[in-house]
């Protein structure tokens, strides 16, 4: 005798909370690591918290004005220093939407993948903290030592006007 299959969620309703605790289930079901559920549950929970400040509580309730409303409320969220979040911050709560909204989009609960279009923040290129100046430079230069072979190639490249495309592992 086979158990009955129970559904996971009523069907007259599609309640956001409910529905960011069935997620967070299935990530724990396809194993993802208890850390990325972890800040999953934290993100998606302040994602709970604006949309409730929305007076959005259904999926139903959900558009891409919606997700853009959200990504901008992100843009513009303030730490608790005073200070706005960086790249990686804003990527991190809109990476968990954007999967919330494919996962309810595979369950059928949405029409379309809203996450789909959501574009994330380009992090900033910096350059290295130290930066060495041409005193440095010049004494990394005398550093090559020619008993070696090693050395030898390394001062040869060191005073080539192209670097080598690759250098073989000593």
């Amino acid at each position: 005798m086979s158990t009955p299959i129970v559904p996971l969620r009523d069907a007259t309703t599609n309640g956001l909370q409910p529905l960011v605790a069935e997620h967070l289930t299935w990530l724990q079901v396809m194993q993802y690591s208890p850390f990325t559920i972890a800040n999953r549950r934290a993100n998606l929970k302040q994602f709970l918290v604006w949309s409730h400040g929305q007076g959005l509580f259904e999926a139903s309730q959900l558009s891409r004005s919606v997700i853009d409303g959200y990504h901008l409320a992100v843009a513009r969220w303030i730490k608790p220093d005073g200070t706005t979040l960086g790249a990686g911050g804003q990527v991190q709560k809109l990476l968990a939407v954007k999967m919330f909204l494919r996962w309810l989009y595979r369950e059928e609960l949405l029409s379309s993948d809203l996450g789909e279009a959501l574009r994330f923040p380009r992090r900033q290129q910096r350059l290295p903290r130290a930066v060495l100046n041409q005193a440095e430079v010049e004494r990394v230069l005398q550093v090559p030592d020619l008993s070696k072979p090693t050395g030898l190639r390394d001062r040869t490249f060191s005073r080539s006007s192209t670097p080598p495309a690759y250098v073989a592992p000593s």
